[in-house]
């Protein structure tokens, strides 16, 4: 019987506004967020400069800065996730808050690929002969092989726009190329999808 609206030709009843405001809010939040992701995709592409310079890289603080980061994002996407890390490795020649990028963009993209909190999501470091690998195993959904085959294409994805605009791993592919290392994807749909990457140690 009260009314928020004062125009008496068009009232609107209180119970409607208390029913519709927290939608409205929730959906320019999420419209907030979305954008938030478009534009930082295309900054994190435009950042790219092959010519940053070099130094001595420790993976494992690379890691730990990353994960500290990005504690609440893997908090609210599983509740396994899985650290295998050793005392120490050999340093590469890297730059490292690019370093950084590479792993946020991939603990993002199995976070997002995870359909059930209680999958798990691990990630470990291993130093075999003349290569620190980094390894990210997820349970997620996995990907087809037509997927597979374009990951690393600009602006594709299988995510909608509020998980930004497929520029996340054709920058990882960038960084991982400009650290002469490599990547290596193996995924099986509806399993999930692990993540190998080999750099080489300072000689």
């Amino acid at each position: 019987q009260q009314y928020i609206n004062p125009n008496p030709e068009h009232p609107l009843p209180k119970k409607f506004i208390e029913e519709r405001i927290p939608a409205l809010l929730k959906a320019i939040e999420e419209g907030a967020d979305r954008i938030d992701h478009l534009v930082q995709d295309l900054k994190n592409f435009a950042r790219q400069n092959h010519d940053d310079k070099m130094y001595p890289v420790n993976l494992l603080e690379v890691i730990d800065s990353a994960l500290r980061m990005n504690k609440k994002y893997l908090e609210h996407h599983t509740q396994n996730f899985i650290l295998e890390l050793p005392n120490s490795v050999s340093s590469i020649m890297g730059v490292a808050h690019r370093l950084e990028q590479v792993i946020v963009n991939l603990i993002h993209n199995a976070c997002d690929a995870l359909t059930d909190t209680k999958a798990v999501v691990k990630l470990t470091v291993v130093e075999e002969g003349s290569n620190v690998e980094v390894v990210l195993n997820d349970q997620g959904c996995g990907m087809a092989p037509d997927v597979l085959g374009k990951i690393y294409e600009p602006f594709y994805t299988t995510k909608d726009t509020s998980h930004g605009m497929g520029m996340g791993m054709t920058v990882v592919k960038n960084i991982v190329d400009q650290h002469k290392a490599s990547i290596k994807i193996e995924s099986t749909l509806g399993e999930g999808s692990t993540f190998r990457l080999n750099f080489p140690i300072v000689e």
